[in-house]
């Protein structure tokens, strides 16, 4: 072979390769840990717990309690300690702040409101048994559910009870999950343990109307979880009953989904998603209940699902988090702790970082990013 005839051949090889050279993006979901942080005072070694509290961000700190010994106070960026609150049996409930007050309901039968960034307590108020919800605010007051179905409304301000409302359940167990009240406009919505969902009137706590949607013959009856609106719709999750669809306005049932829930649904234009108790991830149609997709969980059951840049993190009671493709359900990248994850998934606002509260009471600081691997010539996958 001559060498023009050989250097001729490399020329074309090289030309046909050029043409076919992958310029097509192929992105792949990148985790990258940024810290993480032990929020018991000592290396917890004991019986699984479930904490469920989500991590709560305020500016540059993340608050978070566990179901131990306390609450915690850590520097967002870096996970370092700033403060902490010894509370005995710890913090299961969420907490939400209103004018650099933190508010949140412990396991000791108080209720707290703290003053931040100092970690100061200004006020408490006995509730003599555990907080299960997130509390929710408005302008003066605060609403919380405790363990014993009693809804509290309190003064912002000094913690004065303004009114309650106490829903008996007789089964002689329940799921005691974090059904946080809703409030829209003068009415609050909020989930019982016997499977009653309530609109009352937030400033007297008057029951404007009642909806029982558990299922009789079933052992748990319970709406665990915090309700969604959407225009004229209430979407209500019950443990044994299903996804409902309600019109807010009377309660009436506008079409369900016969797998129960153990966590809220989330709801993201047309579509509804929620975590079903036989480990079904879910996403339907929210005006007819047409399921879209549905994903397994290896393990466990699903944590709310909380929608992130077209995406669908959902934590697994016994597993890990799962990252699925908001579209198609598709996973996408999984994310492991350890023990289990029982708290949604917190957002860090304006960033691509999200915080994970584990079942060992650890929280982690994670950042999300679409990696476009290099453009490779077409002989490479050979190599």
């Amino acid at each position: 072979m001559t060498k023009r005839l050989f250097l001729s051949i490399v020329f074309v090889f090289m030309f046909a390769a050029c043409s076919t050279l992958r310029t097509e993006p192929s992105y792949k979901l990148s985790i990258k840990k940024n810290w993480i942080r032990q929020t018991t005072i000592q290396e917890y070694i004991g019986p699984k717990l479930i904490n469920s509290m989500s991590p709560l961000i305020v500016e540059d700190m993340v608050y978070q309690g566990n179901a131990f010994d306390g609450f915690a106070a850590l520097d967002a960026k870096s996970g370092n300690l700033r403060w902490r609150l010894n509370i005995k049996n710890g913090v299961s409930s969420g907490a939400t702040h209103k004018k650099n007050i933190l508010y949140f309901g412990a396991n000791d039968g108080q209720f707290y409101a703290v003053k931040i960034p100092q970690g100061q307590i200004i006020w408490t108020f006995p509730t003599q048994t555990k907080t299960v919800s997130t509390p929710v605010t408005d302008e003066t007051s605060i609403y919380f559910l405790t363990g014993t179905g009693t809804l509290y409304a309190l003064d912002l301000k000094t913690g004065k009870q303004n009114w309650s409302y106490t829903q008996k359940d007789n089964a002689a167990i329940s799921i005691l999950g974090n059904p946080s009240p809703v409030i829209d406009g003068n009415l609050l919505y909020v989930g019982f343990s016997d499977g009653t969902i309530a609109a009352l009137d937030k400033n007297k706590g008057f029951l404007k109307w009642e909806r029982n949607l558990g299922v009789p013959q079933d052992r748990f009856h319970d709406i665990s979880t915090t309700p969604a609106i959407s225009g004229s719709q209430l979407f209500v999750t019950n443990y044994s009953g299903g996804l409902f669809c309600l019109n807010k306005a009377t309660g009436e049932i506008l079409w369900k989904s016969d797998e129960g829930g153990a966590s809220g649904a989330f709801l993201h234009n047309d579509r509804v998603y929620y975590s079903a108790v036989n480990g079904q991830v879910m996403s339907l149609d929210k005006n007819t209940g047409k399921i879209l997709w549905t994903y397994k969980l290896k393990q466990g059951v699903g944590t709310k699902p909380v929608f992130f840049k077209e995406m669908v993190l959902v934590g697994s009671s016994e597993g890990a988090v799962d990252i699925l493709s908001s579209s198609t359900g598709k996973l996408l990248k999984t994310y492991t702790t350890g023990w289990g994850v029982s708290a949604n998934v917190s957002l860090k606002p304006d960033t691509d970082d999200v915080l994970i509260m584990s079942n060992y009471g650890n929280v982690y600081s994670l950042h999300l990013s679409w990696l476009r691997p290099q453009q490779q010539w077409p002989w490479e996958d050979l190599l």
